[in-house]
């Protein structure tokens, strides 16, 4: 099993490598919630559907700083994007974490 801290950290380079495939697998099955100030989600695959749609767009997402309180862990992140020319965009987000092993 993976602890909170490296579930994260694969999960976001998954998403940076465009592996939304892998990035599914770290997205509970049951009791998905994602909300965010211009979406929300309850259905993971709807979730990673959506985000594959960013795909095009997303250079890289860096890690600035990481905090574990597990079960949960929030992470500062730039993601740069092509959209407009190369632009940074810093977001902070908070993930709650299940002890479980993606399948």
């Amino acid at each position: 099993m993976n602890n909170p801290e490296t579930q994260v950290r694969e999960y976001l380079e998954a998403i940076s490598d465009r592996d939304f495939e892998l990035a599914r697998t770290f997205l509970a099955d049951d009791d998905f919630s994602y909300i965010s100030p211009i979406a929300r989600f309850d259905d993971a695959d709807r979730f990673i559907e959506q985000v594959s749609a960013i795909g095009p767009i997303l250079e890289q997402i860096k890690i600035r700083r990481l905090f574990v309180s597990e079960p949960e862990v929030i992470v500062i992140a730039d993601a740069l994007i092509t959209l407009h020319g190369y632009v940074t965009r810093t977001t902070a987000i908070l993930f709650q974490t299940k002890n479980e092993a993606p399948s």
